[in-house]
């Protein structure tokens, strides 16, 4: 019983690391993004935004 529940915790850390090492990588990629504009600076910051927000709410489901 004891060995299962820590397998599941396991389980479940991974799944959080890898969902925020994505997050992380796309963070980082909609900053490049922003940081090489030249024009539509509205177009990426509402990207920023959006995806801010969607980890936002992933992190207030995990409490």
């Amino acid at each position: 019983m004891i060995c299962e529940e820590l397998k599941s915790r396991k389980n479940f850390v991974e799944e959080d690391f890898i969902e925020l090492r994505d997050s992380v990588e796309e963070l980082i990629s909609v900053i490049e993004k922003y940081k090489d504009m030249r024009k539509d600076s509205d177009g990426y910051i509402r990207e920023l935004k959006k995806f801010l927000e969607e980890v936002n709410l992933t992190l207030k489901e995990k409490k």
